[in-house]
């Protein structure tokens, strides 16, 4: 609270409402603020970035009443001034409640500000007022004196909600899901699940796939990008590219196992069109249909499953229509058609490359592999880009 009043002067503000609420179902805690400036003023960064070191999300509201009966509905709130709306219509009654701790807020980055904001905290978005949380507000909470005046704020909560919703899913269609089922009416929210979701998709994919195949800008370009490469290792690649990747079914894997440096990344990068990049674990929200091809990175080879991904024999054989999940997510089909790239370091490739295999079950596997994929161990001095410590070596000879 003394931070805010600091950026923006007490001169300047209005009012200032912190609010904190646990959610019943996560039981993660969120953090809401709502600040109403008297004058509308523009600031072109998160403001509240550098006072808490976390990602928040901050929305201009048109109904700050809404906004803040929702901050206020549990209870557990401080406040700067007394609640006045900057709309005409309706009046508020609230009373004047305190409380003691906060959890960390989230920031965002580059947004405007107006005269009234009001920052939710994420990754599990805390709502603007539900509808139903409206019906049951005492009548001490909001006065309205028509049936006309009833009905258009029930239509003023139900697009604040869309409007929440439609932001949520400019970067998660899970988060944007999640929200709904939380702040919808169950009845509806069966309704109309299938609904939201394909709504949210296209929101997802107008904000983040927007790049096709022919219009992506490469930073590298295979081969011109890479006149040091060992002949051998680009033999094998050519083949690969060549004969697998321009197959739509069937195509075989291309597995890379090499040192740290020597340009295995920057070269399964460089190939023409999208890619679906996976480093670390499988995250289902990056996965696009209309990729042209598949990078896993420094994935070690046997922990494909144990870090989330479908199975490797689906995942890297252009398997075709799949079921695949992700944390909190439920079971959704993709359709696995790009050929698929395998970048491992020599103390990830595990049974790969284990001699001999020790079960049957494990020559079976191997067997499969070996049939199904085109797998290279690079020689320590093979390199697409001559490693720095290859050229300081040389240096110094």
């Amino acid at each position: 609270m003394a931070e805010i009043k600091r950026k923006f002067g007490v001169e300047n503000i209005q009012y200032i409402c912190v609010g904190y609420e646990t959610s019943p179902k996560t039981n993660n805690p969120h953090l809401h603020i709502q600040i109403i400036l008297r004058e509308k003023r523009s600031r072109q960064s998160g403001f509240l970035d550098q006072i808490t070191n976390t990602h928040c999300n901050y929305q201009i509201t048109e109904n700050d009443r809404a906004w803040n009966e929702y901050i206020k509905k549990g209870g557990d709130f401080i406040e700067f001034n007394s609640f006045k709306s900057t709309t005409k219509w309706g009046t508020q009654y609230w009373p004047s409640q305190s409380s003691s701790s906060s959890p960390p807020v989230a920031t965002s980055n580059n947004i405007p500000l107006q005269s009234t904001i009001t920052t939710i905290d994420l990754p599990s978005p805390p709502p603007p007022p539900s509808i139903t949380s409206i019906r049951t507000t005492t009548a001490a909470a909001v006065t309205t004196t028509t049936v006309r005046g009833r009905a258009e704020e029930q239509r003023k909560q139900k697009r604040a909600i869309a409007r929440h919703a439609f932001n949520l899913a400019k970067t998660s269609i899970r988060d944007a899901l999640q929200f709904m089922l939380e702040n919808s009416d169950p009845l509806d929210f069966l309704k109309y699940a299938t609904w939201y979701k394909n709504t949210f998709s296209v929101i997802y994919l107008l904000y983040n796939d927007t790049a096709s195949p022919d219009t992506t800008v490469k930073e590298h370009t295979w081969p011109e990008s890479f006149p040091d490469c060992t002949p051998t290792l680009r033999d094998v690649v050519n083949q690969w590219y060549t004969e697998e990747f321009v197959k739509t079914s069937r195509a075989k894997c291309l597995i890379l196992i090499g040192g740290t440096g020597t340009g295995k990344t920057s070269f399964a990068k460089s190939l023409p069109g999208q890619c679906n990049y996976f480093q670390g674990r499988w995250r289902l929200d990056s996965w696009k249909n209309s990729a042209r091809y598949l990078i896993f990175d420094d994935i070690p080879w046997d922990k494909f499953e144990q870090l989330g991904f479908p199975s490797k024999k689906s995942l890297l054989t252009q398997n075709g229509l799949t079921m695949a999940t992700d944390k909190y997510r439920p079971s959704t089909r993709i359709n696995i058609r790009q050929p698929a790239i395998v970048l491992l370091n020599d103390e990830d490739a595990g049974s790969l490359i284990a001699q001999p295999p020790l079960t049957v079950e494990e020559q079976q596997t191997f067997n499969y592999w070996q049939h199904r994929a085109i797998i290279y161990h690079m020689e320590p001095d093979e390199y697409f880009h001559k490693p720095d410590y290859y050229q300081a070596d040389h240096i110094n000879q």
